[in-house]
C-alpha cells in the first residue's frame, strides 16, 4: 500500500511517470516485475545518481571517498 500510494502521488506531483500495476515504473513495466538483469542496470543509475548528489551537496568531498553503501 505504500509504494502504490508513494508512486500514484509522485505522480500526481508531476514527479514520475504513470505507476504500472500500483508500482513505480521502470523499463516499461512495474519494478517488482524486473528481472535480475534489469534489476542490476537500476541499482547501477541509482548508485551513480546518489554519488553525483553527494558530491555536488558536498563540495569539499573526492569523487572516491563518497559513500558507497546503497
Amino acid at each position: 500500500k505504500v509504494i502504490r500510494t508513494t508512486a500514484e502521488q509522485a505522480h500526481a506531483d508531476g514527479t514520475l511517470p504513470t505507476p504500472i500495476d500500483g508500482d513505480f515504473p521502470a523499463f516499461g513495466k512495474s519494478f517488482a516485475t524486473l528481472n535480475d538483469d534489469e534489476y542490476e542496470l537500476i541499482h547501477a543509475i541509482a548508485t551513480e545518481r546518489y554519488h553525483a548528489i553527494c558530491w555536488i551537496t558536498e563540495p569539499t568531498a573526492e569523487w572516491e571517498s563518497l559513500p558507497a553503501d546503497l
